[in-house]
């Protein structure tokens, strides 16, 4: 989710430079993923509905046409 914000804050001509160096995506994430290995049993419900929807929106965007 950050890497995706960062990209598409990122792809503002000059604004988006200076958000890239105020947002640090891979920051963000690496603290996440540390968070994570320090305490993995912390998932929650709201964890896996998000990432439910998240796999599910694809679908929805690309269905009949």
């Amino acid at each position: 989710m950050n890497v995706g914000i960062e990209a598409l804050e990122g792809s503002v001509p000059v604004i988006g430079d200076l958000f890239d160096v105020a947002f640090k995506a891979n920051l963000r994430n690496y603290r996440l993923l540390n968070s994570h290995l320090l305490q993995p049993s912390s998932q929650r419900r709201s964890d896996w509905i998000f990432l439910a929807a998240t796999a599910f929106a694809p679908l929805v965007v690309a269905g009949p046409h």
